[in-house]
């Protein structure tokens, strides 16, 4: 995958990147350090996240609690096509950062000369694992 990107293959590179295909979330910078605590230092876990963002191999996720988050990006076809753009929702009670997929972004109607370069919409609530131990009365 990082060769498809025009990436030298690290070993820091890709103790982040199992980070993201195991997560069934977004992660913050403060979970990958935890998680890579004595692998890899915390400047090349952020240098690592910031070549990821600017290839878009990982998306920012501004406006949740805990700081940005950072999730996987889903391509929309060909490298000159983009990455697809998508709704965030931000659990109140686990903090949890989960990438809506399958619902696109909402179409907004801007004023005249004004250009969009990108949305990030974020909704709030109980995520479905939160949601149901509220239901459950044990």
């Amino acid at each position: 995958m990082l060769k498809m990107y025009g990436l030298k293959l690290t070993s820091p590179r890709l103790k982040v990147l199992e980070v993201f295909f195991s997560a069934d979330r977004a992660v913050t910078y403060g979970e990958l350090l935890e998680f890579n605590a004595k692998i890899i230092d915390r400047v090349t876990v952020y240098r690592t996240l910031k070549v990821f963002e600017e290839i878009g191999l990982i998306h920012r996720i501004n406006g949740t609690s805990d700081g940005p988050a950072y999730a996987l990006s889903t391509r929309t076809g060909s490298a000159q096509t983009g990455f697809k753009q998508h709704l965030h929702f931000c659990c109140t009670k686990c903090h949890g950062v989960f990438c809506l997929n399958d619902h696109a972004m909402p179409t907004i109607i801007l004023p005249e000369l004004y250009q969009v370069h990108s949305m990030n919409l974020i909704l709030t609530g109980l995520c479905r694992t939160c949601n149901f131990s509220a239901d459950d009365p044990d």
